[in-house]
This record gives structure tokens, C-alpha cells and sequence, in this order.
């Protein structure tokens, strides 16, 4: 096995252990409650519907049905200020207030025929999760958001079954979603697209043209609409934007339109799944997300109390809808509902006189809490037989308040019966009520507290899995080095010990019965980590028996650094505010790394300035020399470098995001689409979309300033074309493609589908091609035959002669015996940065496709980035050219400085280009940059809104083997930072990062230790989120930030592994092609 099949072995195995722990740990920590398999039946002992059919009534099972039909409206989104009508704005409200006036009229002209409720969800707020809990009555867990684009049909008990159970007929329009959750439940149904988040149109309009006409027909006994457009609106633009006045003023229409067709018996529900943020997206439990409305109204009477005061709104859980629902259409409640009745809805019943009667009403009220006790009971007994998750002491004082309160209704009864102890009767009823509903609430307190259940042994095995990955990343990072191709003694018993610990945990999750101690996995592992430790300790004594004291410094910094990063991770205060703190750190070592160049310019300059000074003192101006000279020193050129670059990173804090718990933070406008801003910033949109495309063409040409400054852009390969040309276009067609898109709403959605996506996927074609001839073709190097009989005059580069490479000859003579040493050698035009010429090819496709998908606003973030890694670029380059002990050309792997650095400022750009680690953060839009309509699978969009959300931590990744190429370069800000010591090398040919093709052995370990030192960077980070999680399962904050920041950064440590490992593919790619040509050079010579 060749070394560079070695490296690709060793990564990827390292990579895979990094996944399997997480894997682990993640089974352990986002578990997924116990479901019960049992559906409630009409024939239940506690069931008294016999007597309740005496009264009157529509038939039912556990009681009369109060109404024969339902209609259910789901306004995606609907928050409750956008129901709350506020009576006292004057003037200029924002477009969602006061827009939907049907409610407000009817809760003003039929007070006990229409209620508003606050409608709270249960976090994570994805619709997805909310329609389960709305159907089932169940309470989510946090795992379950990630099933949100992956929808699959529910089998825990829900209304929708029992509907169809007791032969009633479903109809059905709108989001798709609900026919992936409900297959073959609905009599008729009319299913649309639900995921494109950009189309406000298409889903309302499809159920408006069905909804009256199907309602008129009356052949159905349920009728369901759920509408996107609010939701799809908020993702879009917002709430604050015109179009969510237009959106509000439909459904108010649509509203009206409804209750003028409907009939005494039949009730009407208006509900959002959820609310959303002030950016408009959802999926986290801010209380704008959490706090959605709730709107009941029939023609008929549905309550016999008043309504509270509009100031203090009666709040309800949305599992209550599903027992409501049930008991009002004559259903038996769902087996695992947790939800608890709305008492205002069954406090009057027209056949049995409750309107003058207070007894009878809090009588009927009790009645429903009656049998919504008893199902709950009867459900958290039977999951109590499978699962020891609830507390003894609890469940049982639970089960106890029940029993009372189910003897003091038999009591009452009796007393109500006997016409005995009618004193204080109608006080003890509300005590009873009060009694129920406090055994309800408790219950669904009791089953939120257990159900965030955490299997500490997969958490622990997790963790420590991760851990042995760590210090196995150490190892290989730092241990494998040298000229030679054989791996250490202690690296097969390393990787054996790596890989039983793998093997042993997989059986242990997917083969071994629960019963199975994990014992033996501790022990591995607790064994594998001692024994790393040993090696680690040894291989540390080794090296700093070698290191110098600014070794030592280099090495006590960046292990401090990484240090804090990994601590960061548990204080709940740092994670909100991890984009200031991550830029603070990056900002401290990219002038640590200033000064340790400033230092080393001037240690290396010193006798040099010896001389100047002796020189001068014969000289009569000598004032006007030194402050010429100083001005110009290497030293002050760096300080002035990294005050450019820090300033530049400066300005990344204006692409940055808000989080909730960032009180003190405002919104960016770059964050918002240039469609959401009205005529009146017709200007504004004009300078940023001017901005924007200024930078997107501005990296493009200073990338191909750059490959033609190296001689890169010579001949007509089709790499080279694609390059000049290919890469041009795809740019144009993103600003076109951006223009299209800051079109008003109205016009854009006017467009046909085709014309609003081919400008995108004319960047996709652009893009894919330019990679694939980068693939195929990889090198961006001319040869020129320079023989007698055909000799061109013609100047070696655009740069001086120094960048060609006409060494060739003498290293072709080295390697290969010439025959005819008289001939002279072609020459051969970008050979100096034959790797880095290929990588920076690609970043520049990557760059083009990332814009496009960041959109105008944040594609400038994303030039910034390319601006900073080229200044930090030639800084590190001076920084390990002073580092290396001969003042030559640094031959080893990456220092830890600039790793370290590289990837505090990848964390930076991840949030300069508009994330944070939260669900609301993501940008579900980009999955419809290029694409109109839904999809018939979900690899595109997921693949579009990873490179979305993680496009900053993917480009770092890409160019990051350029730190290993950069130094080879003396590019011309690092001669200027190293000039004196560039003096000494003068008389040296320049051979760029050729010279490491002489070794290919030493390029590919230095290649893989580099790479592994990157990976480590994210492993400490990933092991700190997993180690705090663990340590906060029980906070308060736990599954608002723990838990998401160790979701975000497993993510990005497995995207990094793979792009790192795609990267040193390609390096050996390049490596190969650059074997043939001078196997090509060496006929031809």
C-alpha cells in the first residue's frame, strides 16, 4: 500500500470514529419517547353515554356529540397578534395588525358564539411536530425536528383515525404534508406542495378555488384546509412587509366567506400550527414562535360564560384542541393524549337548560374533565408497564388526587340525586373542577420533565469514543513525520484498539438486547484512552527535547486557545454570544502570528540595519534615510497588513445575525431580501445590489489576477478556458439571477417558473463544468518547446522570468540522465504553483456556487472572507518561514498557529454569513435557489441548504491544504514581511510548490498530518458541545441552546471530514498529473 493510500485509509478511518461516537451519543441524548400502540374504542367501563343520548344530542361514544360536523382552518404561522384585533393602535400599525376584522366582529356581535384563545405549541415549533401534537394530543421531542422534511405516516392513536373508525368522512386541501402524515385517511382530498417557501400563491389559491364549492356540497363530516401562505410570507420577507397585509386580508375574506355558508350544527376552528419570529421563521420556543391564536366559533351557542377581558387572553395548550375536539363531535379521546379540555366549550349544552342553571354548567364542564382524566390516567398506567421513566412517588400521589377527586364526584352526585347537602353545592363543583384540572396539568408536567430521558451509558460511551478519537487525532498529527513510509510500531495496536472499540459499540446499539451490561465498552475504551495517553505522553517528550522557547510559546498558545473553545461550550452566555467571542479569538492570534513575524523580520534584519546605520552616520541627511527605511521595514509592513486584515474582519460583524437571546443586537439589513424593501428605498436597493455584484465580480478577476501573477492562464486548455471564460459567465448570470429576484413580489411571481430559476441554473451548469475540467484536467500548466528549430521570444511570465520555471532542466537532469545535455529544455509556463493553481481553480467554482445560494445580501460576507484568507494566507506564510530553523523554505506540516487561527476565522464567516446554531437560523429558502415547485426527493434541497447554512465552515475547508502550498510561494506581501531574510535566498532559483514534488513521501504525510491537525481544531470543539450537553441535560436552556450547538457542530465536524478528505484527493489528484508531465517534460527534453 503506497503512502498515499495510506493517508486516505488513516483519515478516513479517523473521520469514521469521529461519526460512530457521535452517533452514540447522539442515541443517547435526542431519545425519542416510548409510543404506546393502543387506540382508544367507544366501549370503555368509565364511558357513560347511555345517559348523556337520554338528553339529546347527536350520537357519540364517551358522550353525546355536541356538533355534527367541524370545519378545521390551519393558517400556517398564524400568530396571535395576527388574530388579536387592537382597538387602541390609532395610526400606522404594522401590515399584521388588525387585518383579520371577521373575528373581531364576530366575537363582538356573538360573544357565546365565538372565543379566542393563545394558542401555545410545544417546541421544537416545525410543522411537522405541531401537526402531530395537534392530532394525537402528544407531547415532541426534540429529535423529532429533524423528521421534519422526511415525513412519515403517524400510528400513535390520533382524531383523524377516529373519525375514520366511526365512519365519517375526512375531507382534505392544502399542505401535502398532512397526506404523508394521514395516507388514505381523507374521502376526498386536493394535497399541494408544500415546501417552497418563496411561492406565497399557489397553495391558497389551489384550496380557494376547491374550498367553497366542496363546502356547499356538505358530503363531508370533517373538513380540514391548511393554508402556507402566512408561513411562507414570514420565510420570505417577514412579517413587517406589505405582502403579509395582503396575505391576512385574504384569510379574513376567506374567513368571512366561511361562516356566512355555515349551519347551527357545525363548529369552526382557526388555528396556527405555530407563530414565528420577527424575521419570520419558526422552529425554536421563542415565545413569538410558541404563542399562536386559536379561534372557535359556531352559529350556534358554543358557551354559557362571558368572555375574559381583551387584555388578558385565556391561554391554552394546543394539545387541548384534541380532546376538545374528540368530546364535542362524539369521539373517544386519543389513547395518548395529554391535552386537557377547553372548560368554556362544554359549560352549555342547549337539550339539558345549563344557560340558567350554574350548577348544570359546571356539572357538564366536569363531565368532560371527567372522562379527560380517566383517558389520561389510563394511558400513563399502561406506559408506566412499559417504561420506568416516571417517578414512583409522583405518579402514584398523581393517581391518589384522582381517586379523590372521582370519589367526591360520586359524592356530589349522590347529593345532586338525593337533593341532600345543597349548601355550598355549587363551590364544591368548582373545587372539582379545579381538582381535575390540576391532576391534568400535573400530568403533563410530570411526562415533560421525564420525557427529555437521556440513556447516560450511550452518553458516556459517546463521549469517551469521542475522546479516544482525539487523542488518536493527536498522534497521528504530531507521530507520523519524517521521510519514511512505514507507520510507527504502536500504530496497528492503535488502530486495533480504535477499531475493536468501533465493532464492540455497534453491536452493542444495533445487536445486543438491552440486557447486555455496557461494561465492556468502558473498558475498552477506559484501555484504549490510558494507552494513548502513554504514547502521547512519550511522543511529547520526544519532541520538546527538540523545540526551541518560541516553540514552546507557539504551542502554549494555541493549546490555550483551544482550550477555551472546548470550555466555551458550557457557559450558556458564551454559546449566545459565540460569534463575538469566536472573533475576538481570531482577531487575538492574527496578531499574535504579526508579532512573531515582527519579531523574526527584525532578529533576521538586525545586522543588516547595522549597516544602514554605519552608512548613514557619513551621510548628511541622515533623518530623512531611517524614517524611509523604517517606514518600509518588514516589521511595520506587517503591522500595517494585519491592521488591514483585522479591519477587514471588522466588517464581518455587519453580516452577522440576531439571536433571540440577543437583546442588544439589530437586525442587519444585508439580511434581508432587496423584494422586501418598498419604492421608497429604491436607492438603497440600487447601491446594495451595485455592492454586491461589485464584489462577487471583484474576487472572481482578483482570483484570475492572481492564477495569470503565476502563469496559470497560459495556452488554451480547456481548464485554462473554462477558467477565463466559463467562470465570467456563471458570475453574470448570478447577478442576473439576483436582479430577477429584487423584482416586487407581484411582478416576480407573474414571471414563469422558467425564467425566474434559468439565470441560477446556468450558474449550476457554469459551476459543475468548471469542476469537472478541473477534475479531469487539473493542471494549469503550459509548456512551451523552447528547442532551436522552433524558439519563440516571447517573455517567460507577465511577472519577471523569476516565475517561470526554467529549472526544469537541472531538475529533470538530476532525476533523469539526459542524453543530450546541448538541447535546451522546454520551458514551462504556472510550474511554481502547479498544487496551489488547481486549488484555488476550485475555491473560485465553490465561491461562485456559495454566493449564488447566499444570495445578494451575504455574498459580500463571503468576498470578505476570500479577502481575509488572502491576507492571513501570505501572514502565515511569513510566519512559518520565520519559524523554520534555517531561514529556508518551511518543509513540514501546518504549525498549530495558523490551524488553530484558520479555523477560528472559519466559526467567524459561519456567523458573518447570516447563522447562528439554532432552527430558526436556517435558511430553508435556499433550497429554491434555481428550482420553482416542490421535489420528488429531498437530496437537492438538503444538499442546497447545507451549503447554505455551512457555506463558510465548506470554503475554509476547501482552501485549507493552501497553507501547506502558500509558504512555497513568496507571495508579495510576505517578501515584503521577510525582505531581509528573502536577501538570503536570493541567489536560490525559485521553484514554488513544485519543490514538493521532490519528495512526494514528505508531501503526502505533511498533506495528512496538516489535514489532521484542521480535524482535531473541530474535534475538540465538537467534544466540548458533547461534554456540556451531557453536563446540562437538565437545564433550563438545555434544548433551546446546549442541545442545538452540539446538533450544529456534529454537523459541521462530519462536513469538515468530508471536504478535507475530498481536498487531499484532490492534492493526490494534482500530484499524479503532475508525475505524468514530467515524465512528459523528460521525452520531450
Amino acid at each position: 500500500m503506497g503512502v498515499g493510500s495510506k493517508v486516505v485509509f488513516l483519515f478516513l478511518f479517523l473521520a469514521s470514529a469521529y461519526v460512530v461516537g457521535l452517533l452514540i451519543f447522539t442515541k443517547g441524548f435526542l431519545l425519542a419517547r416510548t409510543m404506546i400502540h393502543q387506540n382508544s374504542s367507544c366501549e370503555v367501563e368509565f364511558a357513560t353515554r347511555s345517559s348523556d343520548l337520554a338528553h339529546g344530542g347527536h350520537r357519540g361514544c364517551w358522550t353525546h356529540a355536541r356538533f355534527k360536523r367541524a370545519i378545521i382552518i390551519i393558517v400556517d404561522a398564524l400568530r396571535y397578534d395576527f388574530l388579536f384585533y387592537n382597538v387602541s393602535l390609532q395610526s400606522d400599525p404594522p401590515p399584521y395588525i388588525n387585518k383579520l376584522k371577521t373575528i373581531h366582529a364576530l366575537l363582538n356581535r356573538h360573544p357565546k358564539n365565538a372565543r379566542l384563545y393563545k394558542f401555545l405549541a410545544d417546541p421544537p415549533t416545525t410543522t411537522l411536530q405541531r401537526l402531530k401534537g395537534l392530532t394525537t394530543g402528544s407531547l415532541p421531542t426534540f429529535v423529532d425536528a429533524g423528521a421534519n422534511f422526511d415525513s412519515s405516516e403517524i400510528t400513535e392513536d390520533n382524531w383523524v383515525d377516529q373519525l375514520v373508525n366511526q365512519g365519517k368522512d375526512i375531507k382534505f386541501l392544502g399542505d401535502n404534508t398532512w397526506d404523508s402524515l394521514f395516507p388514505n385517511r381523507f374521502y376526498k382530498s386536493f394535497p399541494f406542495p408544500s415546501f417552497n417557501v418563496k411561492d406565497l400563491h399557489t397553495v391558497d389559491n389551489g384550496i380557494l378555488k376547491h374550498l367553497y364549492p366542496e363546502l356547499r356540497r356538505r358530503d363531508w363530516d370533517v373538513f380540514i384546509a391548511h393554508f402556507l401562505g402566512v408561513d411562507h410570507c414570514g420565510h420570505r420577507f417577514g412579517p413587517n412587509h406589505p405582502a403579509m397585509a395582503d396575505k391576512l386580508d385574504q384569510m379574513d375574506r376567506m374567513i368571512r366567506n366561511v361562516t356566512s355558508q355555515m349551519k347551527d350544527d357545525t363548529v369552526l376552528f382557526v388555528f396556527g400550527d405555530h407563530g414565528m419570529t420577527r424575521t419570520g421563521d419558526h422552529g425554536g420556543d421563542s415565545e413569538d414562535e410558541l404563542t399562536a391564536g386559536l379561534f372557535v366559533y359556531s352559529p350556534a351557542q358554543i358557551t354559557a360564560s362571558s368572555p375574559p377581558p381583551q387584555d388578558k387572553p385565556q391561554v391554552i395548550q394546543q394539545t387541548d384542541l384534541v380532546p376538545t375536539l374528540s368530546l364535542l363531535l362524539g369521539l373517544p379521546i386519543p389513547f395518548s393524549n395529554l391535552g386537557m379540555v377547553i372548560p368554556d366549550l362544554f359549560n352549555h349544552c342547549p337539550w339539558w337548560d345549563t344557560q340558567h342553571n350554574e350548577i348544570r354548567q359546571v356539572f357538564h364542564t366536569i363531565k368532560a374533565l371527567h372522562l379527560n382524566a380517566l383517558q389520561v390516567s389510563q394511558y400513563i398506567t399502561s406506559y408506566a408497564k412499559v417504561s420506568s421513566d416516571f417517578p414512583q412517588d409522583k405518579f402514584r400521589s398523581l393517581q391518589a388526587s384522582l381517586q379523590r377527586s372521582e370519589k367526591e364526584l360520586e359524592a356530589l352526585i349522590t347529593s345532586v340525586a338525593t337533593g341532600s347537602g345543597s349548601h355550598g353545592l355549587l363551590d364544591r363543583f368548582f373545587n372539582l373542577q379545579d381538582q381535575y384540572q390540576e391532576y391534568l396539568s400535573q400530568v403533563r408536567a410530570m411526562c415533560q420533565g421525564v420525557w427529555a430521558k437521556f440513556d447516560l451509558t450511550a452518553i458516556s460511551l459517546g463521549i469517551v469514543m469521542i475522546l479516544g478519537g482525539v487523542m488518536v487525532n493527536i498522534i497521528l498529527a504530531t507521530c507520523w513525520t519524517g521521510d519514511g513510509e512505514q507507520f510507527p510500531g504502536y500504530f496497528p495496536f492503535m488502530i486495533g484498539g480504535m477499531i475493536l472499540q468501533v465493532v464492540y459499540y455497534v453491536l452493542h446499539v444495533t445487536v445486543f438486547p438491552p440486557s447486555v451490561p455496557s461494561v465492556m465498552g468502558f473498558v475498552i475504551g477506559l484501555v484504549l484512552v490510558y494507552a494513548l495517553a502513554i504514547v502521547l505522553k512519550k511522543r511529547i517528550d520526544e519532541v520538546s527535547k527538540e523545540m526551541t522557547l518560541s516553540q514552546w510559546a507557539d504551542c502554549g498558545v494555541a493549546a490555550l486557545v483551544m482550550f477555551m473553545c472546548f470550555a466555551a461550550f458550557f457557559s450558556n452566555s458564551f454559546v449566545v454570544y459565540e460569534d463575538a467571542v469566536v472573533h475576538f479569538l481570531a482577531q487575538s492570534l492574527l496578531w499574535y502570528t504579526a508579532i512573531r513575524v515582527m519579531i523574526n523580520s527584525t532578529q533576521s534584519s538586525s545586522s543588516h540595519s547595522k549597516d544602514i546605520a554605519g552608512r548613514a552616520s557619513k551621510k548628511s541627511k541622515p533623518s530623512f534615510v531611517h524614517l524611509s527605511e523604517l517606514l518600509t521595514s518588514p516589521a511595520i509592513t506587517t503591522f500595517f497588513i494585519a491592521s488591514f486584515c483585522s479591519l477587514m474582519l471588522r466588517f464581518s460583524i455587519y453580516f452577522r445575525a440576531c439571536r433571540e437571546e440577543q437583546q442588544d443586537c439589530e437586525l442587519s439589513s444585508f439580511l434581508q431580501p432587496l423584494s422586501s424593501f418598498g419604492e421608497d428605498a429604491s436607492g438603497y436597493k440600487n447601491q446594495r445590489y451595485f455592492f454586491s455584484i461589485g464584489c462577487l465580480f471583484g474576487t472572481l478577476w482578483l482570483i484570475r489576477k492572481w492564477l495569470q501573477h503565476y502563469g496559470n492562464l497560459n495556452g488554451d486548455g480547456i481548464n485554462v478556458l473554462c477558467t477565463k471564460f466559463v467562470l465570467p459567465l456563471g458570475g453574470i448570470a448570478c447577478a442576473l439571477y439576483w436582479a430577477v429576484q429584487a423584482l416586487p413580489p407581484k411582478e416576480l411571481d407573474a414571471l414563469p417558473p422558467w425564467q425566474q430559476t434559468n439565470m441560477a441554473q446556468i450558474v449550476y451548469i457554469c459551476v459543475a463544468a468548471h469542476i469537472l475540467t478541473t477534475l479531469l484536467q487539473p493542471l494549469h500548466v503550459y509548456i512551451l518547446d523552447s528547442s532551436p528549430s522552433n524558439t519563440v521570444n516571447v517573455p517567460l511570465m507577465n511577472r519577471g522570468p523569476e516565475h517561470a520555471v526554467p529549472y526544469v532542466y537541472k531538475q529533470l537532469q538530476q532525476h533523469w540522465n539526459k542524453k543530450n545535455e546541448s538541447e535546451t529544455p522546454p520551458a514551462a509556463y504556472g510550474l511554481g504553483s502547479v498544487y496551489s493553481s488547481s486549488l484555488v481553480a476550485f475555491a473560485a467554482s465553490l465561491f461562485l456556487l456559495l454566493g449564488l445560494l447566499l444570495s445578494d445580501g451575504l455574498a459580500p460576507s463571503l468576498a470578505l472572507a476570500v479577502l481575509v484568507l488572502f491576507v492571513f494566507m501570505e501572514l502565515t506564510s511569513a510566519f512559518c518561514i520565520g519559524a523554520t530553523s534555517n531561514s529556508g523554505v518551511p518543509q513540514g506540516p501546518v504549525p498549530w498557529i495558523p490551524i488553530i487561527t484558520h479555523g477560528l476565522l472559519s466559526s467567524t464567516f459561519f456567523y458573518a454569513t447570516g447563522h447562528h446554531a439554532t432552527i430558526p437560523a436556517i435558511r430553508f429558502e435556499a433550497a429554491f435557489t434555481g428550482f420553482h415547485g416542490d421535489f420528488s426527493t429531498n437530496i437537492i434541497p438538503a444538499l442546497l441548504i447545507t451549503l447554505n447554512t455551512f457555506a463558510a465552515p465548506i470554503f475554509f475547508a476547501v482552501v485549507s491544504p493552501l497553507l501547506l502550498f502558500w509558504p512555497q510561494l513568496r507571495g508579495p506581501l510576505n517578501q515584503w514581511m521577510t525582505s531581509a531574510g528573502a536577501r538570503g535566498r536570493e541567489s536560490a532559483e525559485w521553484k514554488g510548490d513544485f519543490s514538493l514534488y521532490d519528495n512526494g513521501v514528505l508531501l503526502r504525510k505533511n498533506l495528512f498530518c496538516s489535514c489532521c491537525r484542521m480535524l482535531l481544531f473541530h474535534a475538540v470543539k465538537v467534544l466540548g458541545a458533547a461534554c456540556a450537553a451531557a453536563l446540562h441535560r437538565r437545564h433550563l436552556m438545555v434544548w433551546k441552546i446546549f442541545a442545538p450547538r452540539f446538533v450544529f457542530e456534529a454537523a459541521n465536524l462530519i462536513i469538515v471530514s468530508a471536504v478535507l478528505l475530498v481536498m487531499m484527493l484532490l492534492v493526490l489528484r494534482v500530484d499524479h498529473a503532475v508525475s505524468k508531465l514530467t515524465k512528459t517534460l523528460q521525452k520531450t527534453s
